[in-house]
This record gives structure tokens, sequence and C-alpha cells, in this order.
């Protein structure tokens, strides 16, 4: 397909499917022989009556004085441009340029707020002021009838073009928004689902997974374990240093803690700093392993905030979820747990015992 064709590149006309939709039109050679003679005896003698009768009619029509009311619109120019339109209808109808026409028109209508139902209406009034023209031109019986049946046509090609135009136009937008409201939508379900700061999931998020979770374990059996992890001395670290290096530490705890999970393990920010982790299909000595492996790797090695190191240790309660758990009773246990770790002297894992 041509650069020179934009518009026939579009809207997917080349010229095996100007073939198509000629054939649909029942135009061919025929056709374009009476083109010619169409233009020579009923549309460059007429033309200036057409295009004033043409208009006259339309502004009849409440959605063309609503779009001429609306301001911006140069009655003279758009006879000017729908003279310049007629004197080429027809013409070469079976090329590219003339499509490419004729899908430009519907185009740029579309991008003005033409309604479709004026396009229909106004191709009818096309056709009735052709017939009135060619029956007052040409006298044979047969010639006339073939005059009008060509008008028909080639009115209906264009409108045809104008309108298959239009309607991709519109489904095209129609597709873009769906796609940027579906976007937006992920973004704002993304938002809402992740703490802004460490970019893990939320508690709710952490929590209605939890939910999810000891359902299949009333069903399916499989372990579940979850993990309430907690900074230690983390208000001494904003004391000291600040709010923007706590934010800091933070954020490289979250990591460091999800770099130690696999699999379908979650985990989610609770609140302050403290962390909600939840093991699934796990045994008693796997959870605690795992919960070793996050102490041991959150400690690693200090974290650097603008020059400062900065050594964490992270405190933890490990609970086992039972068939007749809740979210809220299992979260108490590993809390209470979490709790025992804390007085314990921090740094370290305390299991949930029943």
């Amino acid at each position: 397909m041509s650069d020179a064709y934009p518009y026939c590149e579009l809207f997917g006309f080349d010229q095996k499917a100007i073939d198509i939709r000629l054939m649909m039109m029942d135009m061919g050679a025929a056709e374009l022989e009476c083109a010619e003679q169409f233009l020579a005896r009923v549309m460059h003698p007429c033309q200036q009556q057409i295009v004033d009768d043409f208009y006259a009619r339309l502004m009849q029509k409440p959605e063309f004085m609503h779009i001429i009311n609306q301001g911006g619109v140069d009655l003279a120019g758009l006879k000017k441009t729908q003279t310049a339109y007629l004197a080429t209808l027809g013409k070469d109808f079976n090329t590219l340029s003339y499509f490419d026409a004729r899908l430009k028109i519907g185009w740029v209508h579309y991008q003005v707020g033409v309604p479709l139902s004026l396009y229909q209406s106004a191709y009818r009034i096309l056709q009735e002021i052709f017939i009135r023209e060619i029956c007052s031109l040409i006298a044979a019986d047969d010639e006339r009838l073939a005059m009008i049946n060509y008008a028909l046509k080639v009115s209906c090609l264009d409108m045809s073009l104008a309108v298959s135009a239009y309607h991709s136009t519109t489904v095209n937008n129609l597709e873009d928004s769906l796609r940027n409201i579906q976007y937006e939508r992920l973004q704002l379900m993304q938002k809402a689902s992740t703490d802004e700061l460490t970019g893990l999931p939320n508690r709710e998020v952490v929590r209605k997974r939890l939910m999810r979770e000891l359902i299949d374990l009333r069903n399916h059996k499989h372990g579940i374990y979850l993990i309430m992890a907690d900074l230690d001395y983390f208000k001494t670290i904003n004391d000291e240093f600040g709010h923007l290096t706590g934010d800091y530490v933070l954020k490289g705890v979250a990591a460091r803690i999800r770099q130690s999970l696999r699999g379908t393990d979650m985990v989610g920010r609770y609140g302050g700093e403290e962390f909600i982790i939840l093991l699934i299909n796990k045994t008693e000595q796997q959870a605690e392993l795992i919960a070793e492996r996050i102490r041991t790797h959150v400690n690693e090695a200090p974290y650097n905030a603008n020059g400062e190191e900065i050594d964490i240790t992270l405190s933890q309660g490990l609970a086992c979820a039972y068939a007749s758990d809740t979210a809220d009773t299992l979260i108490e246990r590993a809390d209470k747990a979490l709790y025992e770790a804390k007085r314990s002297g921090r740094n370290c894992v305390v299991t949930a015992r029943c």
C-alpha cells in the first residue's frame, strides 16, 4: 500500500478490498462509462443548482442546523467543498485515489461530530436531486433509467465508504478508550492493593489471600503458616536518623524478606514496621527454616542510608493454621508469638503452641 493513500491504509482498503466493495455495489466497466456521461450531461450543467438545492434541504434538518449554530462553520466554505466533491463524483471510482478521498470525508466528519444519521439523510437528498435533474435533462427512457441507476449506485458507494470510515473510527476510538479505562482500572487496583512505600501488597490483600487459603485448608488439608514480623527498635532509627532514613530501611527490609520467599509464599506490609508473611503448603519444619532464613537475610548486612550503616534485626511470631481458624484467630496467635519473641530478647523466631 502506498503512503500516498493514508486513509485506504488506515481503513484497510487495498485493490482487492476495492474490487470486493465494487462487486457488492454491482459496479463495473459499464458504470465507468456511465460516470463520464453523468458528469458531462448532468453534473457539470447543474452543479451549482444541485449544491444550492442540497444545502437548502439540509438546512431544514435540526441535526445540520445544530452543527451550524455551534459556530465556526462557514456555509459558503461547505458549498465550495461540496462543489469540488460533486465535480469528481464517480470519476475513476475503481482507484485507490477515489476511495482514499471518500474515506477521508467520513473520517473528517467523525472528527467534527457530524451524526451518522445525517449522512443517510444527506445522501438520500442528493439522490432525490440527481433523479430530478436526470429526468429534466434526459428524455429517452432507456438512457434516463440507466443514468438514474448509475447515480443511485455511485452515491451509495460514496455513502458506504464514508460510513465505513466513520464506523471504523468510532470503533477504534472506543477500543482505545476501553484500553485506557482498563489500564487506569488496573493502575487504581494496583494502587489500592499495594503499600506505597515498600511496593508490597497491603494488609487487606494478604488478609483476603489468607481467607481463601483457609477455605482451601478445610478441603485439602495443606499446611498453612503465618508469620508476623516486626523490626526491632525501629523507633530509635526514626528518632536518631529521621523518618526518611526509616523509610529507606523499611524498603530495604521489605526487599530482603521478598527475596527470602519462594513460589506461592507471600509477604505484605501489615502496618508501621510490621510485616505479615503467608507460607503455603509447608510443614512446621519448613516454615521455621523459612522464618530463620528471613531473620538471617534481614540482618546479614547493614543498611547504608546516606553514609550511615544501620543494623536491623527482626522478631517473628510463627503460627500454624487449623481448619477451625479464621483469619483473625490465626493472626492473633502469630501476634502473640511475636510478642513472645520480643520478650525473649528480640532477633528470634517464636512458634506459637496451642
